[in-house]
């Protein structure tokens, strides 16, 4: 599935059958026939988190300025508090993170973006011509 925000909307395509849907209203999930959406849980069991921020201030990383922070958090479940540590190296030009690192008792993640263009071609974020147009409902069902 592609995810596509352009100024006419948010739209769902998803390439291999040449469709796709407009995304309308929050969430844009259509409930079941119970009219459960299963994000219940979600809204009714949150626990208190805690976050903390802290300027590292400014490092190279692939040969860009980045302004790097630690961003640590603690989270309660089922009665015990877990940490976890990130580290984010934000480029302040695109103002986005370029690099990351989360470490945690599942264990570490990383992320790193490389070749990144500012300049590309609108055509790559338009809907294809021959792509076919359905309603969310038809989509979810052709998915499943």
């Amino acid at each position: 599935m592609v995810y596509l925000d352009l100024p006419a909307g948010n739209f769902v395509l998803v390439p291999d059958e040449k469709i796709y849907a407009e995304m309308v209203g929050p969430g844009t999930l259509v409930r079941g026939q119970d009219g459960q959406d299963g994000l219940e849980e979600l809204y009714v069991h949150t626990a208190p988190i805690q976050s903390r921020y802290q300027n590292l201030g400014a490092e190279t990383v692939n040969g860009t300025t980045t302004t790097k922070y630690k961003v640590t958090v603690n989270s309660e479940t089922n009665g015990s508090v877990s940490e976890s540590e990130t580290l984010i190296w934000i480029d302040e030009a695109l103002g986005m993170p370029v690099k990351s690192e989360t470490h945690s008792e599942a264990g570490t993640r990383r992320m790193e973006l490389s070749k990144v263009w500012l300049s590309v071609d609108k055509a790559l974020f338009a809907i294809p011509k021959d792509y076919q147009k359905v309603e969310m409902q038809v989509l979810q069902q052709r998915i499943k």
